[in-house]
């Protein structure tokens, strides 16, 4: 048990031994956006770490992008969100519809972890009650 939580506990610390500013996450994000937008799907895998790479392959990765392009069209708009301990969120507005992109960068600014989820608006800050 004790040898268990010391493994968790240093493959936890990996991630923020490099941790990435706001500055390399915008940039990232902007040459994604960039390239997504020109269909340069190529360019897209490019910016995948090995492991992205490795579980997605260029051919699936062009699968999916052309896919994603073809249901929601061109990227109108990544504003962050949250952030949690490991990941970067940010509501996507596409042409018609919006996302949620999760991402995470390695120590390479290469994507270590890239997916799209549902949207679901922050409720956490409550409405402020209409003005009759």
């Amino acid at each position: 048990m004790k040898r268990t939580l010391i493994i968790l506990f240093l493959l936890a610390g990996t991630f923020d031994m490099h941790a990435q500013t706001a500055t390399d996450y915008e940039y990232a994000l902007t040459t994604f956006e960039k390239y997504y937008n020109l269909k340069q799907n190529d360019s897209v895998f490019t910016l995948f770490s090995d492991r992205i790479k490795g579980i997605m392959p260029q051919d699936k990765t062009n699968e999916m992008l052309t896919r994603l392009y073809s249901n929601f069209g061109a990227i109108k708009q990544l504003d962050f969100t949250k952030k949690d301990q490991y990941f970067s969120f940010y509501k996507t507005t596409f042409d018609s519809g919006i996302m949620t992109l999760v991402v995470l960068l390695n120590k390479d600014e290469k994507f270590q972890s890239f997916r799209f989820i549902q949207y679901q608006p922050d409720t956490t800050t409550p409405a402020l009650p209409a003005k009759h």
